[in-house]
């Protein structure tokens, strides 16, 4: 009995022991912001310690200076409907009047489903930077109505949902 009680006696200080260290040990954290160069030595190390170099939009920005503040004005619009299966492709020819670089906008509707689809985009063929391998077309919903029904305890709950166009 009085090796039990010695023992928790022992177990309960130590605890103290170690709550009291952590809650009177500081610690130094560094808080100030890195330098210019430390950033690059870090994303230097990073892209040199893959085994696959990542090419992602930030590092094809970089390759791609020379075209950066060229953003001309350009619209094309394209409209069709159609289905695509898992696997299944669309191929949209747009023919641009000069180099830059261009942003676009899709609009879509997906088939009910409560999953976002992941597509990849190209263009010319090319997989320009990795976040193009998968582009999230996500699932967008919005309450039926705005009146919300009551539950059995006169509480409002949650109307039925149903889903919009991306």
């Amino acid at each position: 009995m009085k090796l039990k009680m010695a023992f928790q006696a022992l177990i309960v200080l130590g605890l103290t022991a170690v709550a009291i260290f952590f809650i009177l040990n500081t610690g130094d954290v560094d808080t100030t912001a890195p330098t210019q160069a430390e950033v690059e030595d870090a994303m230097r190390l990073l892209r040199n310690s893959l085994p696959n170099p990542r090419h992602g939009y930030i590092d094809f920005l970089e390759a791609n200076q020379n075209l950066r503040g060229t953003t001309p004005s350009f619209s094309a619009e394209i409209s069709g409907e159609f289905t695509l299966d898992e696997g299944d492709f669309a191929v949209y020819i747009v023919n641009v009047p000069v180099e830059g670089l261009y942003y676009f906008s899709l609009e879509y509707e997906l088939p009910q489903t409560f999953n976002d689809i992941i597509v990849s985009l190209t263009v010319n063929g090319v997989r320009q930077f990795e976040e193009a391998y998968t582009v999230t077309l996500p699932v967008f919903w919005q309450d039926e109505t705005k009146i919300f029904p009551l539950n059995r305890f006169g509480d409002e709950t949650v109307p039925p949902q149903v889903q919009i166009h991306g």
